[in-house]
């Protein structure tokens, strides 16, 4: 009997889930450091535009949640929201 075999189907999902959100975002931080690479030698032009800083940490979160185990975390959204000029891949493709 494999390990496979020894989890049920709703277990095996998620964690097959799990894997496949946190290789899209090893491949993304990959893709992060070879720009940064492309950006330091003038290869890489870089596009920005206005985002709200609510759906980056709105993300973030999300993203964090999964792996909090027993510790709890807790924003605070202030009563004005901010704009900051970000790249696009500011925001991962995942969230």
């Amino acid at each position: 009997m494999t390990t496979m075999e020894a989890l049920d189907e709703e277990t095996a999902k998620s964690m097959l889930n799990d894997i496949c959100t946190d290789a899209e975002w090893l491949n993304s931080m990959v893709e992060n450091l070879l720009n940064m690479t492309r950006i330091q030698e003038g290869r890489l032009d870089i596009q920005k535009k206005k985002e709200v800083v609510d759906d980056l940490i709105s993300g973030a979160v999300t993203l964090v949640s999964k792996r909090l185990g027993d510790h709890r975390l807790k924003t605070v959204t202030p009563m004005i929201s901010f704009c900051f000029r970000l790249t696009p891949d500011c925001l991962p493709r995942f969230w």
